[in-house]
């Protein structure tokens, strides 16, 4: 088993539930004053973008146990990905939104997994 993809494979599912559960209660719930057209497609988009992160986690979980390292194409998209994600996330709230810690340690420990 591949400790260190499996940790990275974990902290993604926290990561991507954190941002859904928090996304659901403070953007949809707390009475946005979007047009309800608009209200939509950005719950669609905000969901997506967990769904790919947990999609990403399935890949290293499963490599992960099977003792695997991610290799090739599959190391590239996932551990740049992340590690853009983190950097967009940092870039554009100036540091002060905390996804950017998460996503940034996802793509560490599967680069040195």
């Amino acid at each position: 088993m591949n400790i260190t993809l499996v940790a990275a494979a974990g902290l993604a599912v926290l990561v991507g539930s954190v941002h859904s559960v928090m996304g659901e209660r403070r953007l949809f719930r707390s009475g946005t004053d979007l047009p309800p057209r608009y209200r939509g497609i950005l719950r669609a988009t905000w969901q997506a973008t967990t769904l790919f992160g947990l999609a990403l986690a399935a890949i290293m979980l499963g490599d992960g146990i099977a003792g695997r390292t991610l290799a090739g194409p599959t190391r590239l998209a996932v551990t740049d990905s992340m590690a853009l994600a983190a950097s967009a996330v940092f870039v554009w709230t100036r540091g002060r939104h905390p996804g950017w810690i998460g996503l940034g340690l996802v793509a560490i420990l599967a680069a040195l997994s």
